[in-house]
């Protein structure tokens, strides 16, 4: 027995257009799972069986099931922290010699 494949979620919106040039104006949306966006297009245009006369427009494609991965801030430098240190002090020391 075969492990299963990992396939990916497509959610697919889409349009026909027929061959005299008429759009159907409601946005059709379907989730398919396939291993990569061309081949979710495909699978999708043999579901619907689209004769020579009309053709697909898809509007957007969206991987449903991506991991997003968190972003990473670097840590900021010691040379920061004593920098922004001493411009505090400078300042500190500033606004007191002008208070006293």
């Amino acid at each position: 027995m075969a492990p299963p494949k990992n396939l990916n979620s497509y959610i697919i919106l889409y349009r026909i257009i027929a061959n005299s040039g008429t759009i159907d104006l409601s946005n059709k949306k379907i989730k398919i799972e396939s291993n990569s966006q061309q081949n979710a297009i495909e699978i999708l245009r043999n579901t619907l069986e689209i004769n020579n006369e009309s053709t697909l427009r898809i509007d957007r494609i969206e991987q449903v099931n991506r991991k997003i991965e968190k972003e990473i801030k670097p840590k900021k430098s010691v040379f920061i922290w004593v920098g922004m240190g001493i411009f505090f002090i400078a300042g500190a020391a500033r606004l007191l010699s002008k208070l006293l």
